[in-house]
């Protein structure tokens, strides 16, 4: 299983993390591979505790990079990464084999998210490829996946920042393959 994980209003990146028995993810003590603490009120990893990281983004989107040493993490901070769905390799090309994720987009400065990615994820290496597929879009909240290929994007509203549109009411995008 693998899940999305929004950080702190601090600057940690945001995860995409594998989830397995018995494993810790980090909260609240540490955020991704980020070694700041967040807030000065945020507690010391207790001593035991290992923390798993999330999957490193080898990019070339949504804070990736290939660049030895840098701190990659999954998604840049404030993305708010949200749903995510699998699609199968019986899924057209170039979608099959691979999971797509909304980010919602960043409430304190518009600079990241308001976006679908794709990723294609090599466990064993513990990274994943990160390609920008669909933006901008108006903070998209979830993804559903229908019969025949088809996809749904469910957006909360129009608006990318707090002055512009965030009472608008947003929409559902139908993804589907050409015929």
């Amino acid at each position: 299983m693998i899940a999305t994980e929004n950080g702190p209003d601090a600057e940690a990146p945001e995860e995409l993390n594998v989830i397995e028995p018995g494993q810790h993810y980090g909260f609240p003590y540490q955020f991704a591979d980020w070694t700041e603490k967040a807030y000065p009120h945020t507690p010391d990893l207790p001593a035991g505790i290992v923390v798993k990281q999330p999957l490193r983004n080898l990019g070339p989107d949504a804070g990736g990079s290939a660049e030895k040493g840098k701190s990659l993490s999954t998604f840049d901070p404030h993305s708010c990464p949200s749903g995510i769905v699998w699609l199968g390799k019986d899924w057209p090309a170039p979608l099959g084999g691979s999971f797509l994720a909304a980010r919602f987009g960043n409430l304190i400065k518009a600079d990241a998210g308001y976006d679908v990615l794709q990723m294609r994820p090599d466990f064993e290496a513990g990274t994943t490829s990160v390609k920008r597929l669909l933006a901008p879009l108006g903070r998209p909240i979830d993804l559903l996946k229908l019969p025949g290929h088809r996809l749904l994007i469910a957006e909360y509203c129009r608006g990318t920042n707090l002055a512009a549109g965030i009472g608008t009411p947003g929409r559902v995008l139908a993804l589907e393959p050409v015929r």
